[in-house]
């Protein structure tokens, strides 16, 4: 009976069915008493702050035009719709551009209190007559992002169009995007502000917000003119991110609780980043003896061999600068998968964000299919990509390196291509004056079998060393989790 009469959101497909708009955003729940603070300031490495900056990415290609104002808003209170417009600015300001945060919701403001400001003059004193909205802008520890407060008369409503237009108007030609924090959409402030912005971005709070009170706001934005550009759920709850699993970072790899722990999201830098990402990879390894089940009642098998993650060797010092590029690397793939490139265009992406972060010059990634045969891949050779079809890739796989990491469901870290009987030698390799070259090949596995190979080669032996095939492993281990969105279909 209880579960009949729930009223709210659980799975994101009822969401999109019903609003009939894409979800842009997947924000996390961010733990007792951190709700109402700046997190991606704070926290920046941690997950919830890429969440918010794929967020940022994925409303850069809403529109054709640019988004000079975005209404942040929800369907009834309590959704967080400020912590996520706070957020936001702060990730989009983070991100090179000029922002201003507007606190539009004159009877619950909360801006201020987010960010620890002064609440006296702002917005509602604008309106009034008491103040120029120039003198209301408030800088919030970067000049890059410029807050506007509600005020202390918090009682006045929102003016008609003219007024507001010319105060967006102003706010616009100063800043690149204007984020305004409005009321619920059901407060008839919300329809003036909804029809005026660019775009607004609905704030979801799943297993809160109700299905009825959706269904109004729509009916009310479709009165208003009001543009909805997208769907953010906010305060995911951590025990149901198994449905929410289009969000790359509730992936095993970002909701690992090893990472969390280990006070990742603290700093790397100050907590040791070598050591968190050993364990964070090594949370994602299958457990020993973990069956396979099929579900005709056939025979199970038990889950083959997982990916090999090197251990810290004791005695090492932190490699800091090293353990930061890492990390930076797999937030900016995380950045590339958010966005609507094809997977030819992610591979080709990928590959060259993983050959700049080694500072390796030529590399591959070879996608199977099934039946473990090429079905797709990208080369890159002296710093360009170029794409080549499968038969290019047939006889690594078959006999050279590709091969072995397929076969063994292990990583390869080759110091000489000229002495390891796993590469195979080219043509090209003889006429390069029997110069030897150094490699690292690594397996993209998912489910239980591998999916694709990613090789990296330097011009001299040597050069490689167990520190590059940590990262790679981790790139890997990245890739592997989200290869629903990044190798093509078949694989």
């Amino acid at each position: 009976m209880l579960e009949y009469l729930d009223d709210t959101f659980e799975k994101p497909e009822d969401i999109a069915r019903l609003i009939q708009s894409s979800i842009i955003g997947y924000i996390a729940d961010m733990g007792k008493g951190n709700q109402e603070r700046p997190y991606v300031a704070e926290q920046p490495r941690s997950m919830i702050a890429e969440a918010f900056r794929s967020l940022r990415t994925n409303l850069e290609f809403t529109s054709e035009k640019a988004l000079k104002t975005i209404f942040v808003t929800s369907s009834s209170a309590s959704e967080g719709k400020t912590s996520v417009a706070v957020n936001l600015a702060i990730a989009m300001a983070q991100g090179g551009k000029r922002v201003v945060l507007l606190d539009a919701d004159l009877r619950r403001p909360g801006v201020h209190r987010f960010l620890g400001m002064s609440n006296h003059d702002g917005l509602s004193n604008v309106f009034q007559g008491q103040l120029d909205i120039y003198d209301a802008v408030q800088t919030w520890q970067d000049e890059k992002l410029a807050v506007i407060t509600a005020g202390t008369r918090a009682s006045v409503e929102i003016p008609g169009h003219k007024k507001l237009d010319k105060i967006l108007s102003s706010l616009e030609e100063m800043a690149d995007v204007v984020i305004v924090d409005g009321p619920p959409f059901f407060a008839a402030d919300a329809w003036v502000l909804g029809a005026r912005a660019d775009g607004v971005l609905l704030v979801v709070r799943p297993g809160h917000t109700r299905k009825g009170a959706i269904k109004a706001m729509m009916e009310q934005v479709n009165r208003s003119g009001a543009k909805l550009i997208g769907v953010t759920l906010n305060r995911i709850p951590r025990k149901q991110a198994d449905l929410y699993s289009g969000a790359f970072y509730i992936s095993p790899y970002y909701a690992s609780n090893r990472y969390e722990e280990s006070g990742a999201e603290e700093g790397v830098a100050a907590k040791g980043g070598k050591k968190s990402l050993q364990t964070l990879l090594k949370g994602l390894q299958k457990e020993p003896g973990k069956i396979n089940s099929n579900g005709n009642g056939r025979a199970k098998l038990p889950a083959p061999p997982t990916l090999e993650v090197l251990p810290v060797k004791a005695g090492d010092a932190p490699a800091t600068e090293r353990d930061r590029a890492t990390l930076d690397l797999l937030y900016a793939i995380s950045r590339e998968l958010a966005t609507h490139l094809d997977s030819r265009d992610l591979l080709q992406r990928i590959l060259k964000l993983t050959l700049e972060s080694v500072g390796a010059s030529s590399g591959s990634i070879v996608v199977l299919d099934e039946k473990g045969e090429v079905l797709d891949g990208v080369l890159a050779y002296d710093g360009k990509v170029h794409l080549q079809d499968a038969q290019q890739f047939a006889d690594t796989v078959e006999r050279g390196l590709a091969g072995w990491v397929v076969e063994h469901r292990q990583a390869a870290l080759i110091s000489s291509t000229r002495d390891d009987p796993r590469w195979l030698q080219r043509s090209w390799d003889d006429d390069n004056n029997g110069a030897s070259r150094s490699a690292i090949s690594v397996p993209l596995v998912a489910g239980d079998r591998v999916v694709g190979v990613l090789t990296v080669v330097q011009p001299e032996a040597g050069q490689f060393a167990e520190k590059d095939l940590s990262m790679l492993t981790a790139i890997a281990v990245c890739v592997s989790f989200n290869s629903g969105r990044v190798l093509p279909a078949g694989s």
